[in-house]
């Protein structure tokens, strides 16, 4: 009998707490686009470029608005617009001349973005690759992220420039 409450209790215990929390599971879509360039500059001229985020976001179609100008350290943050975002730069991983990663947080959360970017010695030159990784509010047609491919050539484009000059 006693086992029989005990049971009961408990049962209706947990029975009640199940009814008071709710998660619910929402499908969502992301996209990874990954590009590669050679950039004859070295390691450190290219790595001037991204971690410097004035020169960096003008490169890339983004407005630098406030915070860290120059990135190195895990964990520095500035605010950038991005397209017509607000978001929150924060710097996630750093090894210098090799590796580069950063999150976009917009302000209003609708997407999540986080940006990789790997920097390879080849005798004089760096081969420079990106990977660029997001969730989406919806669906994206083909002739969109045909569009961003292509933007994405251009901003690797302009940041081959910019090293090769410094």
């Amino acid at each position: 009998m006693f086992k029989a409450i005990t049971f009961s209790i408990l049962f209706s215990f947990i029975a009640i707490n199940l009814s008071y929390s709710s998660v619910e599971q929402k499908p969502i879509s992301g996209q990874e686009f990954k590009g590669q360039i050679e950039i004859n500059a070295s390691p450190e001229k290219v790595w001037s470029v991204l971690t410097n985020l004035k020169t960096f976001t003008d490169a890339i179609g983004f407005e630098f608005l406030s915070g860290k100008t120059n990135v190195s350290t895990v964990g520095d943050t500035a605010r950038i617009k991005v397209w017509s975002d607000n978001t929150t730069y924060l710097l996630t991983y750093v090894d210098v001349n090799k590796e580069l990663r950063f999150a976009l947080e917009p302000d209003n959360a609708s997407y999540i973005c986080q940006k990789k970017w790997i920097l390879e010695p080849s005798g004089n030159k760096t081969i420079l690759t990106l990977v660029d990784i997001y969730t989406e509010s919806s669906k994206q047609s083909q002739e969109s992220l045909n569009k961003q491919s292509a933007d994405w050539e251009k901003k690797l484009s302009k940041i081959k420039a910019l090293a090769e000059a410094s």
